[in-house]
């Protein structure tokens, strides 16, 4: 009998008696797998060993749930020299970092490493001398990573990085306890009849700015002003509301009160949203993106209206719709700014945003 089909027939009747779902962490599809007999249950290092067919969506850097036992990142993929099946080593997650992406946060697991990695700080990396290495699946939300992460009881600062195979490596660094705080930066008295106002903060770690900080807002009175997930106030009547920002990345509240006077807003004026954030870095595209809408919130549908950009460097535009990608490989262009700007049909401005280029 064929070898291979003979590997097939045994590796069938094993996985249909042994059969166990894992989902796939942030696709949420769904894998048939078994585990060897004395690899059922974790071991003290929180390793599994699992076997699955060749045609699974499971490779290096795949991170898994398995029923109540956590989240496992594959770390391994072998195929004994056959053609019916993969075996591969996950390692327990230790640790939820949350990762700013596209203006969103994504919660990442990380494995905290148990190996020693020469980097470029010339120490010897563990756990005693205040710096760690962890590492997870590469992605896009997880390929740049930068900053300060509140994990593992304490706050890091990455400080380099390092790619092998599907995974990625950071090196981080212990740091003082983080000092951040969130003001409102804009006004408190409006007049209800212009429609809405941009609410405007300031965010800061350790007295430092803090560039496109992740923002939640809530209004106490939804009669008198809502407002939207870009922080536009949009009235809806004369009054008092209090609006509670909130900066999700560092669990920081700020709460304004605002007062509204005037006669009710125009039913008919539209608001023009620039959204993106306030930095472009050098070298790297990024979107911006416009929005109309209604005095009550409501996005409206506006074709007649133009890009514009207003800049003494050279910035790459590829247009799409309401949407703008720019890029700037000027290295001369680092801590510059330049404007960009949503024209209506005869030339006015909607909306401008002041964009600094960042190295």
């Amino acid at each position: 009998m064929n070898s291979t089909n003979t590997t097939k027939r045994l590796f069938n009747r094993t996985l249909n008696h042994e059969k166990i779902e894992i989902t796939n962490y942030y696709t949420s599809e769904i894998y048939n797998v078994f585990f060897r007999k004395n690899d059922r249950s974790t071991t003290p290092q929180g390793k599994v060993r699992l076997f699955y067919p060749c045609t699974t969506n499971i490779k290096i850097g795949t991170i898994f749930s398995l029923y109540n036992k956590g989240k496992y990142l594959v770390v391994s993929q072998d195929s004994d020299e056959n053609s019916v099946y993969y075996t591969s080593l996950a390692i327990r997650c230790d640790e939820i970092f949350k990762v700013k992406y596209n203006n969103t946060l994504v919660s990442v697991p990380f494995v905290l490493s148990s190996e020693v990695y020469d980097v470029s700080e010339n120490s010897t990396i563990s756990i005693i001398d205040g710096s760690i290495i962890a590492y997870t699946g590469l992605t896009e939300a997880t390929k740049d990573m930068a900053g300060t992460y509140n994990v593992f009881g304490g706050t890091y600062e990455i400080k380099n990085s390092f790619i092998r195979g599907g995974l990625i490596y950071y090196y981080l660094k212990r740091t003082a306890k983080e000092t951040n705080t969130l003001t409102y930066t804009g006004l408190t008295e409006l007049d209800t009849s212009t429609g809405a106002y941009q609410l405007t903060y300031e965010a800061k770690t350790n007295g430092n700015v803090v560039n496109d900080p992740i923002l939640t807002y809530v209004t106490s009175a939804p009669d008198i002003a809502t407002v939207s997930d870009t922080g536009m106030l949009i009235f809806r009547q004369a009054g008092t509301v209090t609006i509670t920002a909130t900066w999700i990345e560092k669990d920081v509240e700020c709460i304004t009160e605002f007062t509204l006077t005037g006669d009710a807003p125009d039913p008919n004026k539209v608001n023009v949203t620039i959204t993106g954030g306030d930095t472009l870095r050098y070298g790297r595209a990024k979107t911006w993106t416009v929005t109309f809408t209604d005095y009550t919130g409501t996005t409206v549908e506006k074709t007649d209206f133009s890009w514009n950009v207003i800049s003494n460097f050279t910035v790459t535009q590829t247009i799409t719709g309401n949407k703008i990608k720019l890029e700037c490989s000027d290295g001369k262009a680092i801590d510059k700014i330049f404007t960009l700007q949503v024209l209506d049909s005869n030339g006015t401005i909607l909306a401008e945003q002041i964009i600094t280029i960042t190295g």
